[in-house]
């Protein structure tokens, strides 16, 4: 892929990768989960190729087995299920957060990221990679995790949401969330699991799998096609915690209607910043100012939130593999991804499969 070439998709039979530094494993493929991100990138609006070459490898959600390791690898068995993480630190010394294994807050920008931004990823038959960049899966978790990626930025938001909300003396109960896609319905699961009232509002139809997959979860589900913004505020009042997974301005726009006094919102899409709206914006920080209001974003996460992935999946796969499995259910082999990333898919979620 050329970053910054729309379609320029394409597949390539590459030298077998091999483990140069002593901290490095060589990693088999098992797969690879594609998103939003990826498609952004295949479209040309983002992405950036590593500095010797002007294509990318993509893929940043994967999971693999331990081939091989050097000679200073003390956490790994050659057959280990590892995922690994996506974002590398900047590697300057003013930057605290990367020092602090926190690359996903990092203050420089000059961050890089696997499959995504001067790295290549992991859309590949094996991959190599440093040993502090891996989390482990217990095989009983294997066939979901896959998703350790995508759960993870939904762990992250929801430890930064729980930080705000103690400056409160009293609970959150009810939760919003905007999106229905793969993030929307993790985020929809963990809040449940969490214990929060949750509803979800996407633009999917009252009778499409998605909607049927959210009232599973046992949230109540709105579409935006079939149901107005005065409908929802008649039917549910406000929401206490509203969190934006669409990357779409007029979900933004909506969230901030449904907020209640003290609430918070979380947005975690990737927003077209050519995209222009009409706003009263200062009516918007009026709110926010007199109710008490918080607004954050966050993108990308670091290496204890996959941990904390794993174990709310360990936690929680009794009650959530039913809909784990649905959302990962469309698994299609390297060769025919090509050609099929363009088309429509009743499925949730593309997974490239190397079994």
């Amino acid at each position: 892929m050329i970053p910054g070439e729309p379609n320029s998709l394409s597949l390539e039979d590459l030298a077998k990768p091999v483990i140069k530094k002593d901290n490095e494993l060589l990693i088999k493929t098992i797969e690879v989960g594609i998103d939003g991100t990826d498609l952004d990138i295949i479209k040309g609006v983002h992405g950036e190729p590593p500095p010797d070459s002007k294509k990318i490898i993509l893929g940043h959600e994967a999971l693999g087995k331990v081939l091989d390791s050097g000679a200073s690898v003390k956490k790994f068995v050659k057959g280990a299920l590892v995922v690994p993480t996506v974002r590398r630190p900047c590697n300057i010394a003013s930057c605290i957060p990367c020092r602090k294994n926190e690359s996903d807050m990092c203050i420089t920008g000059r961050y890089l990221e696997r499959g995504i931004k001067g790295l290549n990823g992991f859309l590949s038959e094996y991959f190599v990679e440093e040993e502090d960049y891996l989390v482990e899966i217990p095989s009983s978790i294997a066939d979901v995790a896959v998703l350790m990626e995508p759960l993870s930025i939904c762990i992250k938001t929801f430890t930064i949401i729980d930080k705000i909300q103690k400056r409160l003396s009293w609970e959150a109960e009810k939760t919003l969330i905007l999106g229905a896609g793969p993030l929307g319905i993790l985020f929809t699961l963990l809040m449940k699991s969490k214990g929060y009232e949750t509803v979800v509002l996407s633009r999917s139809s009252e009778q499409s799998s998605k909607a049927e997959l959210i009232r599973l979860i046992g949230a109540r589900y709105y579409s935006t096609i079939s149901t107005s913004s005065a409908d929802i505020k008649n039917s549910e009042g406000g929401f206490d915690i509203i969190i934006e997974a669409t990357g779409v301005y007029e979900m933004v726009l909506k969230s901030f209607e449904y907020l209640k006094k003290n609430g918070i919102i979380a947005l975690t899409g990737i927003y077209n910043t050519s995209h222009q709206i009409q706003l009263n914006f200062g009516k918007v920080l009026l709110d926010l100012v007199l109710d008490n209001k918080v607004v954050f974003g966050a993108v990308n996460s670091n290496i204890s939130h996959f941990r904390e992935a794993v174990s709310e999946t360990l936690k929680n796969y009794s009650r959530w593999k039913g809909i784990l499995h649905k959302i990962t259910a469309d698994k299609i082999k390297l060769v025919d991804f090509p050609e099929l990333v363009s088309k429509k898919s009743n499925f949730i979620k593309k997974i490239i499969t190397f079994k």
